[in-house]
């Protein structure tokens, strides 16, 4: 529920984001919006590798399989921090998501119009804004860019038993801290822990060349390859 909940509002997050950011600034907008998904990608993958449980006043997060079954770090650590996530993000969005109240039979676009965000108007005349201004000039959209943030951090943080299956099927190491194979265990976990982390750097660096690759394949084509 958390994971599907929390790709839902990545979702809304892309929505909200066609919603208030000019057509003119769309791409700038989703690929600032994919730079901070890796940000956020990178932290969950960070956070629930703490071992929060290894704190005395923290013990209560040690479930009573830990040690019997592998790959059991800090389960309840890692799904608190997902609910966290998720509970930040809806709020951050149902607070930037709201539209102007219109009569539904009207039938007047121009009223319509008139009740667009003036954040959606500040580039109509063809003026093109920098990426950093874009974000730091309106405060919605740049709470929009928090909320898809805080989705990817409580997504990914359930992802980190990816390691495990790695640590096991691929290094064929051994969880129980009193095997012999326990470092291949904990080599195997360390090498996967700094792939999807290298893996979330290397998705926000690629956000940067979506200008040429726009110029090159055209809109449906990036859509395509995205």
């Amino acid at each position: 529920l958390l994971d599907a909940g929390s790709n839902g509002m990545v979702v809304v997050s892309r929505a909200l984001l066609v919603d208030i950011v000019p057509p003119e600034q769309h791409l700038q907008a989703f690929s600032v919006a994919t730079l901070l998904s890796g940000a956020g990608l990178a932290t969950g993958y960070l956070a629930g590798a703490v071992p929060f449980s290894s704190y005395p006043e923290l013990s209560w997060l040690l479930t009573s399989v830990c040690g019997q079954a592998g790959g059991c770090a800090d389960l309840r650590a890692a799904f608190i921090i997902a609910f966290v996530g998720t509970v930040l993000c809806t709020t951050a969005t149902m607070l930037i998501g709201k539209e102007p109240v219109t009569e539904p039979d009207s039938g007047d676009r121009q009223a319509l119009a008139d009740e667009v965000p003036e954040a959606q108007t500040l580039a109509r005349g063809g003026e093109r804004r920098r990426v950093l201004d874009i974000v730091l000039g309106d405060k919605a959209i740049a709470g929009v860019y928090l909320a898809t943030m805080l989705a990817w951090l409580g997504w990914i943080s359930v992802q980190v038993y990816q390691t495990h299956f790695v640590a096991e099927e691929i290094y064929r190491g051994v969880a129980d801290p009193a095997s012999p194979f326990n470092v291949l265990y904990v080599q195997g976990v360390q090498d996967a822990s700094a792939a999807l982390v290298v893996n979330a750097l290397l998705m926000s660096a690629a956000s940067l060349a979506f200008p040429g690759m726009r110029s090159a394949l055209g809109d449906r084509g990036l859509w395509m390859l995205s």
